[in-house]
């Protein structure tokens, strides 16, 4: 019987079939990689999305329904290293409303709302301090503006219901509209004629109106910027997402709303030079987009400051303005001016950081 023989591999064929064993592997790692990548991107591109369309929805809802014949404010800070934004805006606006919590067992609604849109200031509550009406100073907590990447939503209800708290409190509205109070209810106890009264009573009242509002002072006692504690269930109504880490507010105006006159002059016309078709956005660096026309910030002294609309009594505060007094171009908005629409510019970031500039998102309301 014949011995049967099989050809073996040489050592050469085997080096060969080995390396290509490991470049398969190796392949096959980079594939995965780039595959879980993948996926982890495509995720994080679906949290920023739905955030933004949850800021989005909200902006829209809320200022659809501005009252034109109440207050509004706005506080603008700009970050001049960065560019980034940390504005605040304030108004009063129609629609369907409720309260996130309940008070004296029930939810309170109502179809009018003082509202407000900002940063939020992170900080530490504790059921004892919460209950005294006392929360630590913020400073102490080592939190930074720009570091909490907080926007926060900030509505309250305004109500005639007297079970509820009495705030504020007209007869006594400096001491009774305190920023922890502004923080931990949702309800106003006042009708909006009676809060327009109260601001036309006395610049005071819209001075604490103001200060209370929007202050950036990091001591919780006197800040006007929300307070969150995300452990803290209390303080949750006035979260609107996590992430955000600019938000912007521009206002948009015509060639229409402008004119060449001192707020106490006679209104002029703007010249062939200054008029421009379509609607612009102000306060911006660059008005007109091609660089003609310098920035409103250096129009008006610097990267932070604040305007307000239909407070007669206006304030003391000089970093706080009438919109007649803001400038574009060399020009002034005229007496009586008002928004036409307000743009909202935000940056949203994803919870693992693979965004790391984040995703710029816009919402323009027009005001009817």
């Amino acid at each position: 019987m014949g011995i049967k023989t099989h050809k073996a591999f040489t050592i050469i064929e085997l080096l060969v079939a080995m390396a290509l064993v490991v470049i398969l592997v190796a392949l096959s790692s980079v594939i995965f990689a780039v595959a879980v990548r993948a996926h982890r991107m495509a995720d994080s591109t679906l949290e920023i999305s739905r955030r933004a369309e949850v800021i989005a929805e909200q902006l829209l809802s809320d200022v659809r329904g501005l009252r034109k014949d109440a207050p509004l404010a706005i506080w603008f800070e700009r970050d001049a290293t960065t560019g980034r934004h940390y504005d605040q805006i304030l108004f009063f606006a129609n629609g369907n409303f409720q309260t996130i919590h309940q008070y004296e067992g029930k939810t309170v609604w109502g179809n009018l709302s003082r509202i407000y849109y900002g940063h939020a200031w992170e900080t530490r509550y504790t059921t004892e301090s919460f209950l005294k009406g006392y929360c630590p100073s913020i400073t102490d907590s080592g939190q930074e503006l720009p570091v909490s990447q907080l926007l926060s939503r900030r509505a309250h209800v305004l109500t005639s219901d007297l079970s509820l708290p009495a705030f504020p409190d007209s007869s006594g509205f400096v001491d009774s509209f305190k920023p922890l109070a502004n923080n931990t209810l949702e309800t106003d106890r006042l009708s909006l004629t009676e809060w327009k009264n109260l601001l036309a009573v006395s610049q005071q009242n819209s001075t604490v109106f103001l200060l209370r509002n929007f202050f950036n002072q990091s001591d919780a006692t006197t800040t006007g910027r929300p307070m969150i504690d995300k452990t803290f269930p209390q303080s949750l109504h006035l979260l609107l997402s996590e992430y955000i880490s600019a938000f912007k507010v521009q206002w948009g105006y015509t060639a229409e709303d402008l004119t060449l006159s001192a707020p106490d002059d006679e209104p002029v016309l703007v010249t062939d030079a200054q008029y421009f078709t379509g609607m612009r956005w102000w306060p911006s660096v660059d008005p007109a987009g091609d660089g003609s026309v310098g920035s409103d910030f250096d129009a008006m002294g610097g990267d932070e400051f604040g305007v307000y609309f239909q407070l007669p009594r206006g304030t003391t505060r000089k970093e706080w303005s009438p919109s007649i007094v803001c400038r574009t171009n060399g020009v002034y908005f005229r007496q009586h001016f008002f928004p036409r629409a307000l743009k909202f510019t935000f940056v949203v970031h994803d919870k693992n950081g693979l965004f790391p500039d984040g995703k710029t998102f816009t919402q323009i309301v027009a005001i009817k």
